[in-house]
């Protein structure tokens, strides 16, 4: 214990020893930036042998979990994949006196206004329910005990009307686990509740989906994927919490669609919220870009594509002449801001790169298919001379003119007008195109060491720029190692700016 104690002590002095803290100074920074903590006493007494930071401890840090949380961390910071949007608008349970029940249907069961009443339901000899009607003349019910999916160890107080298990409705036909089912009186939450919902399980539903986001940044370390196959590979993951949304809830939401192939989902339960696995996608998916989380917290198209040129391409939409003027004509205001006054200068290059998500619905994640929706529609460049133009060409298409800008692109999809043809195709190609291109023109290279380098070496955007040779060296080692993430930190921390940094 005293020899230990001894080395300990005498560790500690080599760590101040003036003529050996640059030394330490590294190490130290590397072990924090790596690992968020620094080096332990074991590996201060290595040091102290081996006088270095060896290869092989470094490549021991840079495969730990710690270095995982730390590269989550860090793209967190570019993804910006916190979402507060609540995907899920029906079926949601509250919880009042210890009850549970459904506000949106408590006015449509029965055909009146029904309560939930603080008292045990009871049922007739046909096993139908037994209600009371009060002076007001709406109706109360009692409540019975279930097993909700989210606690199967347990049970909650849940209204009778809402407890129902029928797959079908009695008068209807209609299947309770369907969008019109949710409006049968006869449909309830179904076995062990697993068509409901209250707002905490929303909530797991909604940071499970910005999560599955920080998982594809730990499955790029732990299987060593390249950058690009990272951001574009059609992959998703899924855990409990989305295995049971996918399977009984977003049937009732028909502002979000599945982006799973749900017959092959995973068998995982409720609490599997740590658990997560890989599922198939279909032809649509487009990598990151058009994962559930990125569609969500950017939900224009504009939004997009402004987004990802600025954090992955290190590019900003700034007017030639450094401001926004206002307009100056006494005429209307082209539709077209690739072409209005005061906007031309961002948006003659964000338009063609927000097409890139034109496939995709704004303020949503679902994808618009090309064949139900195509690009151009006769039926909706002509109806509104018959007066036959329906829902979806007026939803979704330029039926009329407001502006002489507009005559052109009457028939064309709204996402896609005053695209030229070349630009056009890039709601065909999708986002992992501009990925694509990117690598191509080195500037996804490039942006990627921009970005790690200020993480690692503190710069400020005028002294990144005064080391801009550092940098185009740091891309290039990233281009040569393949695109290994894990590699392009291991060249800046054994850098030799890294080395002088403060």
């Amino acid at each position: 214990m005293i020899v230990l104690w001894l080395s300990l002590v005498q560790a500690e002095e080599n760590w101040n020893d003036a003529s050996r803290r640059d030394l330490h100074h590294y190490v130290r920074s590397a072990s924090l930036d790596i690992r968020g903590h620094v080096p332990t006493i074991d590996e201060i007494l290595s040091l102290e042998e081996s006088e270095e930071l060896s290869d092989n401890t470094l490549d021991e840090w840079l495969n730990s979990l710690a270095f995982e949380e730390r590269v989550i961390d860090y793209h967190k910071e570019l993804f910006w994949n916190k979402l507060s949007t609540q995907v899920i608008q029906r079926r949601r349970l509250v919880r009042i006196s210890n009850i549970y029940y459904s506000p949106s249907k408590r006015s449509t069961y029965r055909g009146n206004r029904t309560h939930c009443g603080d008292f045990e339901a009871n049922y007739d000899s046909n096993g139908q329910l037994i209600t009371q009607e009060l002076e007001d003349g709406s109706i109360q019910e009692g409540w019975v005990y279930a097993t909700p999916y989210w606690a199967p160890d347990s049970s909650i107080k849940l209204c009778a009307f809402d407890a129902q298990e029928a797959d079908f409705s009695a008068s209807s036909g209609v299947a309770c686990d369907s969008l019109d089912g949710h409006k049968e009186v006869d449909c309830g939450c179904g076995p062990n509740v697993q068509w409901c919902f209250d707002n905490n399980l929303r909530s797991d539903f909604t940071d499970s989906v910005a999560k599955e986001v920080e998982e594809r940044v730990r499955k790029m370390l732990k299987e060593n994927m390249s950058y690009d196959q990272f951001l574009v590979q059609p992959f998703a993951q899924v855990n409990g919490p989305m295995v049971h949304y996918f399977k009984y809830i977003y049937i009732f939401d028909d502002k979000f669609q599945p982006y799973v192939d749900i017959e092959n989902l995973p068998d995982l339960a409720y609490s599997d919220k740590d658990a997560w696995l890989d599922v198939e996608t279909p032809d649509s998916a487009q990598g990151i870009f058009s994962s559930a989380a990125w569609l969500l917290r950017h939900q224009t198209n504009r939004g997009r594509a402004n987004r990802l040129y600025g954090a992955f391409l290190c590019s900003e939409f700034i007017p030639v002449e450094g401001k926004i003027e206002g307009l100056t004509g006494t005429e209307l205001p082209s539709p077209d801001l690739s072409r209005r006054e005061g906007c031309v200068d961002c948006h003659a290059r964000l338009e063609p790169m927000a097409a890139y998500w034109a496939r995709w619905g704004e303020a949503s994640q679902n994808y618009i298919d090309p064949i139900s929706l195509p690009s151009y529609s006769e039926e909706c460049a002509t109806c509104l001379q018959s007066n036959t133009c329906s829902t979806n060409c007026k939803n979704n298409y330029i039926v009329s003119a407001s502006h002489p800008d507009e005559t052109p692109y009457i028939g064309w999809l709204r996402s896609v007008a005053f695209l030229s043809e070349t630009e056009r195709f890039n709601s065909e190609l999708g986002p992992s195109e501009w990925i694509y291109q990117s690598m191509a023109d080195g500037s996804l290279a490039q942006c990627a060491a921009s970005n790690t380098s200020r993480w690692l070496l503190g710069w400020n955007k005028e002294e990144q720029i005064q080391q801009d040779v550092a940098v185009r060296n740091y891309a290039m080692e990233f281009e040569n190692s393949g695109y290994s993430f894990r590699s392009l930190v291991r060249t800046i921390i054994k850098s030799p700016s890294y080395w002088r940094r403060p």
